[in-house]
C-alpha cells in the first residue's frame, strides 16, 4: 500500500486534512486569536517604533545594516517620543534646547540639530514652533517673564540692579536674541514689545533713584538704549571671550552704577 501522498497509478493521492477550529475575534493575535493587536505605544515600542504627541506611528524608514550586522556610520540616538501626556514637557525641552544653541551658535543654527538636542523629532518642534522665528520670541518671552519674575519677588532698591545684571546676562549669553529684536522689530508680537520692559522696569527703577542707586534722571527708555549699547560692545568683539571685560568696562564709563563682575 502506497503511503500517504505516493502516487498509486501515475496518480498523486490527496492527503486528507484535518479541519481547524475556527479563531476567535475577541482574543488578540499574539495569544492565538484573529482580534487586531493593540496598537498603544507598549506595542509600538516593542516593535521599534515610536508615537508623537498625537499617539501617531512616527517610525523612521527602515536602514539596511552593514556588513556583519553592524549599522554604517556613527550611531545616534533615537528621539524621544514622550506622548501626549507630554506635550508641556516636550515644549519645554526644545526651549531649552534653542535657548543653549543660539547662544553657542548663533540665530542661524539648523532647527533639526534643535530638534537633536531638545530629543524629540522635527515634525515634534514644527507642532509647537512653525518656523524659527516663531521658536526665537519664544525663547525670548521666556527670558522676559523671568525678569519680571525677578521683578515680582526681589524687594527693595537694590532689585534694579538684579534686573540690570540679568538682562546684561541675557545679552552676553546669547546676542542673537538683540539682534533678533532690531532686526524683525516690526513683526515682533505686541505682548513682546518695549511698552512690556518699561512696566516691568518702571517700580523697581523708581526705587533705586529714590535710594541714590540709579541716576534720577534715568528712565525705562533710557535702560532699554543702555541694552542696545550692551549688545553692541558685545557684538564688536573679534573674539567672544573679551566681551565681557568690554561690557564691564563699558559700564564702568557710563556709570559705575551699572558695574558689572569682569568674572
Amino acid at each position: 500500500m502506497p503511503a500517504p501522498g505516493e502516487s498509486r497509478n501515475g496518480v498523486r493521492a490527496r492527503v486528507p486534512v484535518e479541519p481547524r477550529a475556527p479563531l476567535d475575534p475577541r482574543v488578540p493575535l499574539e495569544q492565538g486569536g484573529a482580534g487586531p493587536a493593540p496598537a498603544d505605544a507598549t506595542v509600538l515600542a516593542a516593535a521599534g517604533r515610536g508615537t508623537d504627541e498625537r499617539g501617531t506611528d512616527e517610525r523612521a524608514p527602515d536602514r539596511k545594516p552593514a556588513r556583519g550586522g553592524a549599522r554604517s556610520g556613527a550611531a545616534r540616538r533615537a528621539p524621544t517620543n514622550r506622548g501626549p501626556a507630554a506635550a508641556s514637557e516636550n515644549r519645554a525641552a526644545i526651549l531649552a534646547a534653542a535657548r543653549t544653541l543660539f547662544a553657542e551658535q548663533g540665530y542661524g543654527v539648523p532647527l533639526s540639530a534643535i530638534a537633536r538636542a531638545a530629543g524629540v523629532g522635527q515634525a515634534v518642534l514644527y507642532r509647537h514652533f512653525p518656523d524659527r522665528l516663531e521658536l526665537a520670541w519664544a525663547v525670548f518671552a521666556d527670558n522676559l517673564a523671568e525678569l519680571e519674575h525677578l521683578a515680582a519677588t526681589t524687594p527693595g532698591p537694590e532689585c534694579f540692579g538684579v534686573l540690570w545684571r540679568r538682562m546684561v546676562e541675557f545679552t552676553l549669553a546669547s546676542a542673537a536674541f538683540v539682534e533678533l529684536v532690531v532686526q524683525a522689530h516690526p513683526t515682533m508680537p505686541e505682548a513682546l514689545g518695549e511698552e512690556r520692559f518699561e512696566r516691568l522696569l518702571a517700580e523697581p527703577l523708581a526705587r533705586a533713584r529714590d535710594a541714590g542707586l540709579a541716576d534720577p534722571r534715568w528712565t525705562p527708555s533710557d535702560i532699554l538704549l543702555l541694552e542696545l549699547m550692551v549688545y553692541g560692545v558685545v557684538t564688536a568683539q573679534p573674539d567672544p571671550s573679551d566681551a565681557r571685560a568690554a561690557v564691564a568696562r563699558a559700564l564702568e564709563l557710563v556709570d559705575p552704577r551699572l558695574g558689572l563682575d569682569r568674572s
